[in-house]
């Protein structure tokens, strides 16, 4: 009778020993899919991230021809006025800009506006 007993005891533990493996594979499965759901997000996050930003700086840069243009054809009420605008602009960029490349991008285009600014004072 003890043997019995024994066998049984062994084939209970053998059937709750797999059953708590299925049930830490299948948290291991969902914790991955989760992973990778998280993963898709940021990267689809980042790339409208990326976009926005681009989009803001190839217009910044327009702008800033556009300044220099109205310079070069002594406009320089226009010029000013314009400058004003994408100053304002570039501030808000900066309020929100989060990456070190970003700021360092944004600083050029400040130092590039002063020097504008101070170009259409002189003339």
């Amino acid at each position: 009778m003890g043997r019995r007993n024994e066998a049984n005891r062994l084939e209970h533990k053998k059937k709750t020993d797999q059953k708590k493996k299925r049930e830490q594979d299948a948290e291991k499965q969902r914790k991955n899919k989760l992973k990778e759901i998280i993963k898709k997000n940021n990267a689809s996050n980042e790339a409208k991230q990326n976009k926005m930003d681009n989009k803001a700086f190839e217009e910044l840069k327009k702008d800033v021809q556009e300044i220099i243009d109205l310079i070069a054809s002594k406009q320089n009420k226009e010029a000013n006025n314009k400058l004003v605008e994408v100053s304002e602009n570039l501030d808000e960029l900066l309020d929100h800009a989060e990456e070190d490349e970003e700021l360092v991008e944004l600083g050029r285009y400040m130092v590039l506006l002063n020097q504008l600014h101070q170009k259409i004072n002189a003339g």
